[in-house]
């Protein structure tokens, strides 16, 4: 079915994008009422964003010639349309530092609670 061909070039498209801009986060999902997939694209924490552009642009070319007014709309962030919580999500791993901005001291509990003040 076309519908399904559809899903999964989206799919492995996005597996591959994500690889390639981690960060990237794509949701998508068939609408009935429009009768295409809407594809949005969060590409806020992507690196080299003209490449991104050229990558997307060359993919909805793609879409367009193999299915033609069932091409898949694209949008950044669902400014042009809302995806339900049902969409399907493909998002990049960006690895973050480890943060050690806060500390736990078990004697600070203790000490600063009269209750637990057992040395009376």
């Amino acid at each position: 079915m076309k519908k399904e061909e559809i899903r999964d070039r989206i799919a492995k498209w996005g597996m591959a994008m994500t690889t390639r801009y981690p960060g990237l986060r794509i949701r998508f999902e068939h609408s009935e009422c429009r009768q295409v997939f809407l594809v949005s694209l969060s590409p806020d924490k992507v690196d080299d964003q003209e490449q991104f552009s050229i990558d997307v642009m060359a993919f909805e070319d793609e879409m367009e010639y193999l299915y033609g007014h069932y091409a898949p709309l694209f949008c950044d962030n669902e400014e042009l349309f809302q995806l339900s919580a049902e969409a399907e999500m493909v998002e990049g791993f960006v690895e973050e530092p480890i943060s050690r901005k806060w500390h736990f001291s078990v004697e600070s509990i203790f000490a600063e609670n009269d209750i637990y003040n057992l040395a009376a």
